[in-house]
């Protein structure tokens, strides 16, 4: 997901707003394809953050507000990358 999220970013930055908008549809399917797997893993107020910050950031691009989409985008891109740093294995995690 990481990767359409940087994709996401820097449509937004150029204001390709249709390959923004794709890019993000491409995220939240593979989101919803891996949702399920992650419930079980992670505590549900992260999941549920992350579906509202994609909800917001599909209705900001569909309004081509660059500011808040630059913004809504930085938070989403934090939010799976704090997701990707609490699950990987190492001592900070396990104590």
């Amino acid at each position: 997901m990481g990767t359409q999220l940087e994709i996401v970013e820097q449509s937004i930055s150029t204001q390709k707003w249709k390959v923004a908008q794709k890019e993000l549809n491409t995220a939240q399917i593979r989101w919803e394809n891996n949702k399920t797997w992650w419930t079980v893993l992670l505590d549900h107020q992260e999941i549920d953050n992350i579906d509202l910050s994609m909800n917001r950031l599909e209705k900001y691009i569909a309004t081509q507000d660059i500011s808040l989409s630059l913004a809504e985008v930085t938070t989403l891109k934090l939010q799976v990358d704090h997701i990707s740093d609490s699950e990987k294995p190492n001592l900070q995690n396990i104590l």
